[in-house]
């Protein structure tokens, strides 16, 4: 099974950045330095306290102590053996962590974005995708456009590419309401479920085409 993990860090005053920076590494804390807005400073350290805390509990070691390292793209991993896959996304004052014993990707967005720019379409659909979505209907597009757009961020962090790979080079094929799959070249088979989270928040998560059922917590 997978585990979506979620935290609305803006509603607990305890878990302030201050504190947390004590359970996270040093370069982390370098990178999120990096970031330009404070709530994408939060944000980041939140996910990393997430994921050093639990994989500590597994290896009985400190948060910080817990070794992260990063891909050739970017996606960070534990490169100890026999321990669960995670993938992290956040966005305003939510923090997702995604786990699994095989390699997943999670993505989360406001479910009110708009996306119905002109420009949207040259970058985010596939050729094949084109014929599925009537301009006419403005509302409807924009919220097809973020329902592809936080698809395929997930199955680019499944696949370990990130936005190296462009968008439009992405095919999502839909299997039911909820579940999806991405195409591109020759990647393995995988599955893609989409969620609403308190009607505020839609969130994809990507997995390999395995029988693996999901289980929410929050923190």
């Amino acid at each position: 099974a997978y585990e979506i993990v979620s935290r609305d860090w803006s509603l607990d005053v305890c878990s302030s950045d201050l504190h947390l920076v004590d359970f996270i590494s040093l370069p982390e804390i370098e990178r999120a330095n990096n970031f330009k807005e404070s709530a994408d400073v939060s944000a980041f350290i939140q996910g990393r306290y997430i994921v050093r805390s639990e994989l500590s509990k597994l290896l009985d070691c400190e948060p910080r102590n817990v070794p992260i390292k990063l891909s050739e793209h970017g996606k960070p991993f534990c490169p100890i053996d026999n321990l669960p896959k995670f993938s992290i996304s956040h966005c305003k004052n939510l923090v997702i962590v995604g786990w699994s014993k095989n390699e997943i990707g999670v993505d989360v967005e406001p479910a009110d974005t708009q996306l119905n720019e002109p420009e949207i379409q040259s970058v985010l659909l596939h050729p094949n995708e084109k014929k599925f979505y009537d301009a006419k209907t403005p509302e409807k597009t924009s919220i097809n456009f973020l329902k592809l757009f936080v698809l395929k961020e997930a199955y680019l962090k499944l696949q370990g590419s990130g936005l190296f790979v462009d968008l439009n080079q992405v095919e999502i094929q839909q299997i039911s309401s909820r579940i999806f799959t991405g195409v591109h070249g020759n990647n393995k088979k995988n599955i893609i479920h989409l969620y609403y989270l308190s009607n505020s928040w839609i969130i994809a998560v990507a997995v390999l085409n395995t029988k693996e059922n999901h289980v929410h917590r929050s923190l």
